[in-house]
């Protein structure tokens, strides 16, 4: 029994380890720069280095874009590492084609599970920027000209999608990130202000979808609408922070053509 006891600690240990490693590294120190893959190991544990991680395939076959995810550095094991992309995929409907008859026999349903409708979402630890590149154009840009911690990447969904038994098609981006240190701690992470931009398809003309003195939080979709409801604390007292007491406000989107939105609530 104290064999096993004493295991049980030393595994909590290893947790508490890894935890506060990773809490440690999560997010960009405003000392750190951007050097290449192939740098000096010694001060690669000091300086911002990333790496392309999966492309993504989006519903307009000349746009393809590449995740790019800083190399984190693990103390306890002496080994580098990077986050992966995670697809996420909270809606899901179907629907019945043209060729059910009205019996059941011949029913055939086709079914879609994106975030919503035509448009895939994906996230993943110490994403650093996202890389858009042009099949037509032969061209290439990254969405933010330096590194920030992005949150979340919405971009048109692969498969031909629907909303209400039509076509439906997306031709923009959308981003949450923390792109600043509002908090003035001289770190970008979870604990400043989380910011909302639209892009174009080709990764250009970036815009705040919810102003800037506000953090998002969460979401919701409005089907009938094809609205996106974005729930946002105010920075009211302009520290850079998101406060218990500071008030929530909605604004919603009109995802048909997103621009910054409308308050709601």
């Amino acid at each position: 029994m104290r064999i096993i006891f004493i295991s049980l600690i030393f595994l909590s240990f290893l947790s508490s380890c890894n935890k506060n490693d990773l809490k440690k590294q999560n997010g960009i120190s405003l000392d750190q720069i951007e050097s290449e893959e192939n740098g000096n190991p010694t001060q690669a544990k000091k300086e911002l280095r990333t790496r392309p991680s999966n492309i993504l395939l989006t519903g307009n076959s000349d746009h393809r874009l590449v995740t790019v995810y800083k190399i984190n550095y693990n103390t306890r094991t002496e080994a580098y590492y990077t986050g992966t992309n995670n697809f996420l995929r909270d809606y899901s409907y179907s629907y019945d084609d043209d060729s059910y008859d009205g019996y059941g026999s011949n029913r055939r349903v086709k079914k879609y599970q994106f975030f919503m409708p035509g448009i895939e979402a994906v996230a993943g630890y110490n994403m650093m920027n996202v890389s858009h590149y042009d099949f037509k154009t032969k061209e290439k840009n990254n969405f933010f000209e330096k590194p920030v911690l992005v949150n979340t990447l919405y971009y048109p969904c692969l498969e031909q999608d629907s909303l209400q038994g039509q076509p439906i098609n997306r031709d923009y981006y959308m981003v949450s990130v923390y792109d600043e240190d509002t908090n003035q701690d001289s770190l970008i992470n979870r604990n400043d202000l989380r910011r909302f931009y639209h892009f174009d398809l080709d990764g250009s003309n970036q815009s705040p979808l919810v102003p800037l003195n506000y953090s998002v939080m969460s979401s919701e979709y409005d089907a009938e609408n094809d609205v996106m409801y974005v729930f946002a604390k105010l920075d009211e007292n302009t520290n850079g922070k998101r406060e218990e007491e500071e008030p929530i406000h909605i604004f919603w989107l009109a995802l048909k053509a997103p621009k910054i939105g409308e308050r709601l609530y």
